[in-house]
């Protein structure tokens, strides 16, 4: 039978694709992904639980961006193919927040001819996401397993001006809404820059190890 609880890590590498880019923006390239889970077994294959993740999202010539994301899973894992090595299911929903720190662009700024430098702003954005996929584990040693994972996570609910869709509000109340990105250049000091994209969605493959109890 199942054990009622269990805890892993993994690390691995993870691709996040960027959607709606800018005709000359660069996508998402590899970068490192480490994520932290933690099951109670509700029955002798099915268990829920709660993950976080971090991973590290380089972009072309800009700072690489840092996401941390975190939430709850369901796992379904069968006794199968065997009770040694066995295949499992998940499925969640979480809440991601994504930093990128200031750096130098170089933009062509009307009516300045050629590129300018433009110091960028640090930004930072949060989205929902829906972390979903297959897994195979195998028991090395009492109470120890393996496992090695291949998930995507669909990514939707963008917000604050990372995205660039923050829309204003007519409510004196509400909290003043944040352009898509900020920077300054030589004689032009606040200047307004369009998004890089929004994470539409990430495919990860990771490897660890989980102690079941």
């Amino acid at each position: 039978a199942e054990q009622p609880w269990d805890v892993g890590c993994e690390a691995g590498a993870m691709r996040r694709i960027l959607a709606q880019r800018p005709y000359c923006a660069n996508d998402a390239r590899l970068g490192p992904v480490a994520i932290l889970k933690v099951h109670l077994a509700a029955s002798p294959t099915f268990s829920f639980g709660v993950y976080g993740s971090f991973d590290i999202s380089p972009e072309g010539c800009v700072p690489a961006r840092r996401v941390f994301s975190g939430g709850v899973r369901l796992r379904l894992m069968p006794a199968w193919p065997t009770d040694r090595v066995r295949t499992y299911f998940f499925v969640g929903a979480g809440f991601a927040g994504i930093h990128q720190d200031a750096h130098v662009e170089r933009f062509p700024i009307a009516p300045t001819p050629g590129l300018q430098d433009v110091s960028v702003d640090a930004q930072s954005g949060t989205f929902f996401e829906i972390p979903f996929g297959l897994g195979v584990t195998y028991a090395f040693a009492p109470h120890w397993r393996i496992s090695t994972e291949l998930g995507g996570r669909g990514n939707f609910g963008f917000s604050s001006g990372f995205y660039g869709n923050c829309e204003p509000s007519a409510s004196p109340s509400a909290s003043p809404c944040a352009p898509p990105r900020t920077g300054t250049a030589k004689n032009f000091p606040d200047l307004e820059l369009g998004p890089l994209g929004s994470d539409a969605f990430a495919v990860a493959l990771t490897v660890g190890v989980a102690y079941f109890r």
